[in-house]
């Protein structure tokens, strides 16, 4: 009886300890999942993106600014309304994606920025110097525009907006309020004389127009009061002749500027972790009063004349080649691509982001928003039609005109004008402050790549890229300011920037290959289905005649006939030195590109033309993905790639890699043919042979070519035996799963069986029991863990001097381990066992000793 009741509150004992050491490790569980919440870049040195929406909507911020909301509408009216939609979709399809997705692919793979994610192919290198260089003069003067709507936002702060009628302080005589339209009888009545020849009549004073066509030969032409506040009080570009003469700087312009530079230094003072909370806002922000915008412009008489003119199409334009290079020109700059801003900022992602998606998604985004923005335009410019009665395309002569002159006159004739005139200018500053956040970011981006000991000094770069860019661009605050804007437009963001990209895609269709650079997105990707249409194995070849031949094609049109369209400045009245200043500009970006090719050519290699090409077109030590882990992937599908090449491979005798058309993948230095188990060797022989200084260049170059023969002839060797090993091991590999499966379960028979020992002795256990089962259950641990070992190393394709014998030997080992393990857990409870007698019999004596002393 007396055994029954222990033999219970053991058991209720035992019960409670375990439901107490239960809630002990949920607590425990709860804290460390609290701790996890905190994410870990998977990249160190450089730093990941917080998450993947940040890495989004930083590129719809950047691919959708300023151009979206006025310069698209204005291209298209101008090219035949509904009718430019067609073309535009069409360059978006075969120019705009496969260019916006090789970039974010470039950048995520190589996690490095526009400067060093050319080392497939030295010979590019040029292209991140150009990059840099027009992101950089792009940051200069798309800040200036930021600073105007700085300006006009806090200038709506008033009863009234200032630009809302002719002022004298600003205005000259042909300002609309001083030039109203009158009838011949209305002249007549008023008494004014009359000028039928011009097409006016006055009193002398004041003029008044009867036939518009007439009067405009005559150059009297009514301007908008919006037009003369921003050309004579706000730029005051009315009193500059041009970039010669660029005047006075304007402090106000000077102060909005600054504030402009000091939002970017707020938003990037720790890059990307600050700027991709920052575009939360400022990318969604334009979306909502795009909306509000629109309800409020299809509540105005007239809108429906602005809508019918946007979405009229005049299918004639269509045989216009004019109306499709404007349409991949748009496609081309909307988008953001070629300025190194989409490298940038897909180099700070994780290497298995979803870049095919991201690349759709972006790019479907920033052409629907040009489109919704046309419809919000217009509905204003037909209310604005209406009430000058005028005609909607005589109401925009340009996109700048469009956006600050045309939107806000319309915002003085709505009911709470400065409201809505706040709501727009604010519209604007998000629009471009999220972009110029990107373009500086690029110019950070390159900078700590080439120096990566400052991006530890994340604030102290972006103010001093900052402060260089703000002064560089002073001469944006003169009065000649607008004249400079479109100098820099012009030359800085023309048809080189096209040429950057045609070299991109030669670069990677035709130098590094197409297919293996898909195979490096399927590497990072996978084999993805696009929404359970189309499989990869299909898209991948869209890719490759884009890359190869639809691109490419389609870049040389638009730069042949932006040479065969050119304009000059001097035919908008700018001095001849604006062109002579413009094509130099122009050069700088294209001898980035020829002028570190051609120094490649001379100083990075030796030999002939030919095998000077050759080097400088293969591959660096450091091509590759940026972490270890990342490279192993790589290296797993590398010599299958080479395999199935076979014969068409060309050999490039002076550095010994298999390239097909001129190169292929290399990883570490020391690393890029030879097998981590030959490094040593390779690396010793290298060093000895260019250390020696006695040996002669023709010496040293003999002795590399050799090892370096030697070496590619070895790493055919090793990958015929990976693919041995490979099949061995994968053969082997049910087999131990099996005995795994086994050494499990026989020890958790082994434990249960100690818990009910332990159940029935109703004993606590010594400790040197439990330090002894704690070894015993190492040891079976550590022969599961030997047993799961070969499979291990064959999924990491390490190879070792002789596989097969390795994994028998690791089997016994496991054996013998795992039965000495059991042995330990038996004699463990055989010692519990034992411990709890001696313990029983002590507690008895000393009861007996009790009884006979009292």
């Amino acid at each position: 009886m007396a055994d029954s009741q222990a033999l219970v509150s053991s058991e209720c004992s035992l019960s409670e300890r375990l439901a107490t050491i239960e809630e002990q490790n949920k607590q425990l569980l709860d804290i460390l999942n609290k701790k996890k919440k905190k994410k870990v870049d998977e990249n160190k040195d450089r730093g990941n993106w917080s998450g993947q929406l940040d890495f989004f909507l930083s590129c719809v911020g950047y691919a959708v600014g300023l151009g979206n909301v006025w310069r698209f509408p204005y291209i298209c009216y101008k090219n035949g309304g509904g009718a430019f939609l067609i073309p535009y979709t069409i360059m978006l399809v075969f120019l705009g994606i496969p260019i916006f997705f090789l970039e974010l692919s470039l950048g995520q793979f190589t996690s490095r920025g526009p400067f060093s994610c050319w080392s497939f192919s030295p010979i590019f290198t040029g292209l991140g110097y150009a990059m840099f260089i027009i992101s950089a003069v792009l940051g200069i003067y798309y800040n200036i525009i930021i600073a105007w709507s700085i300006y006009y936002m806090f200038d709506s702060f008033r009863s009234e907006l200032p630009w809302a009628k002719c002022d004298p302080k600003w205005s000259t005589p042909n300002c609309m309020d001083y030039l109203p339209r009158f009838t011949i009888d209305e002249c007549e009545e008023k008494q004014y004389s009359l000028n039928a020849s011009a097409g006016i009549c006055t009193n002398g004073t004041n003029i008044a127009i009867f036939d518009r066509e007439l009067a405009k030969t005559f150059g009297i032409v009514p301007k908008l009061p919006s037009q003369e506040y921003l050309d004579r009080y706000v730029l005051q570009s009315d009193f500059s002749d041009g970039i010669e003469n660029l005047g006075p700087l304007q402090s106000n312009l000077v102060l909005c500027y600054l504030v402009a530079f000091i939002l970017v230094i707020a938003s990037l003072y720790k890059s990307i972790k600050s700027s991709g909370k920052v575009v939360y806002f400022t990318a969604t922000f334009p979306y909502v009063i795009l909306l509000i915008l629109l309800i409020r412009g299809l509540m105005l008489d007239g809108h429906e004349k602005g809508i019918e003119f946007y979405t009229n199409p005049d299918l004639s334009k269509l045989t216009d080649s004019a109306v499709w290079k404007e349409a991949a020109v748009q496609i081309f700059f909307s988008l953001s691509a070629s300025y190194g801003g989409l490298i940038a900022l897909a180099s700070y992602n994780k290497f298995h982001t979803n870049t095919f998606r991201d690349a759709i998604l972006v790019s479907l985004v920033n052409c629907l928003t040009s489109v919704f923005a046309g419809f919000v335009i217009f509905s204003y410019l037909g209310n604005l039609a209406k009430n000058l009665d005028v005609e909607v395309d005589e109401v925009a002569e340009n996109s700048i005109t469009l956006a600050f002159v045309v939107y806000p006159y319309a915002v003085t004739q709505m009911p709470g004008a400065p409201f809505w005139s706040v709501m727009f200018f604010l519209m604007l500053i998000t629009l471009g402050v999220d972009s110029e956040f990107v373009l500086v970011e690029t110019v950070m981006t390159c900078l700590s790549d080439k120096f990566p000991k400052i991006r530890q000094y994340k604030l102290l770069t972006v103010s001093i890229c900052s402060l260089v860019m703000f002064l560089l661009g002073l001469v944006l605050a003169t009065k000649g300011g607008l004249h400079m804007l479109s100098w820099m437009d012009k030359y800085a963001g023309g048809w080189n920037l096209l040429f950057v990209a045609l070299c991109e895609c030669i670069a990677i269709g035709y130098v590094y290959g197409a297919r293996r650079f898909l195979k490096d997105i399927e590497c990072m990707i996978g084999k993805r289905v696009i929404w359970d249409v189309f499989p990869w194995s299909i898209v991948q070849y869209w890719w490759i005649a884009c890359w190869c031949v639809l691109s490419p094609v389609g870049l040389v049109f638009i730069i042949c006939y932006s040479w065969y369209d050119y304009t000059s400045l001097t035919d908008d009245g700018q001095s001849p030195l604006a062109d002579i200043f413009g094509w130099l500009l122009t050069t700088t970006v294209l001898l980035a590109i020829v002028g570190t090719a051609v120094y490649k050519m001379i100083y990075n290699a030796s030999g002939t033309v030919l095998e000077r090409l050759k080097k400088v077109s293969s591959p660096l030590d450091s091509w590759g993905p940026d972490l270890p882990q990342h490279k192993a992937l790589v290296r797993g599908y590398k010599c299958a790639f080479n395999k199935i090449s076979g014969e068409s491979q060309n050999r490039d005798k002076n550095n010994g890699m298999e390239v097909l058309g001129l190169h292929d993948h290399t990883f570490d230095r020391g690393t890029k043919i030879i097998r981590e188990d030959e490094r040593t060797d390779y690396i010793g022989h290298r060093n000895h042979a260019y250390e020696n200084d006695s040996m002669t260049e023709s010496g040293k170059e003999k002795v590399m070519s050799v090892l370096q023969n030697q070496a590619t002839k070895k790493e055919k060797e090793n990958c015929e035996k990976d693919e041995t090993n490979t099949n061995e091991q994968q053969s082997g590999q049910q087999n131990q799963d099996t005995e795994n499966e086994k050494g499990k379960e026989e020890g958790g028979r082994i434990i249960d069986q100690k818990l009910q020992n332990e159940a029935l002795t109703g004993g606590q256990q010594n400790q040197a029991s439990e330090n002894e089962k704690g070894r015993g259950e190492e040891r079976e641990t550590s022969a599961n863990e030997l047993q799961n070992e070969p499979v291990t190393n064959s999924d990491q394709n390490q190879p070792t001097r002789n596989e097969t014998e390795n994994v028998q030997e690791k089997e016994t080992s496991a054996n013998q381990l795992q039965k000495q393990a059991i042995d330990g857990v038996e004699e463990a409870d055989g010692q519990t066992a034992q411990t709890t007698v001696n313990e029983n019999k002590q507690e008895q004596e000393q009861d007996n000793d009790k009884e006979q002393k009292s």
